[in-house]
């Protein structure tokens, strides 16, 4: 029976609650904080024909569309990839430089 109580006084001693310390953390670095100093290398994607393949008049530049933002941790340095965007003067068909 002195084994049954020492059990006993052992289960009850286990289910006491342990307190632990808290701590605190550093909060995360947001996307902008971590590359926002790295130099930025622009690649833009030219299109190589610029006549329309529906009248056959010339392209105009109208802009750039992002295509894909490349971090290269090991170089620290962004390279972001834009393709040229023409536009026909005549017909208004649009074309990426893909």
């Amino acid at each position: 029976m002195n084994n049954a109580a020492t059990m006993r006084n052992c289960a009850m001693e286990l289910e006491k609650p342990v307190v632990v310390a808290e701590h605190t953390r550093k909060t995360k670095r947001t996307h902008d904080e971590m590359v926002g100093n790295l130099p930025v290398k622009e690649v833009l994607q030219q299109v190589e024909d610029r006549t329309c393949d529906k009248c056959g008049s010339e392209l105009k530049t109208v802009g750039r569309e992002f295509i894909r933002l490349i971090f290269v941790p090991a170089r620290l340095f962004v390279r972001k990839h834009y393709a040229e965007v023409v536009k026909c003067t005549r017909c208004g068909r649009m074309k990426f430089g893909i």
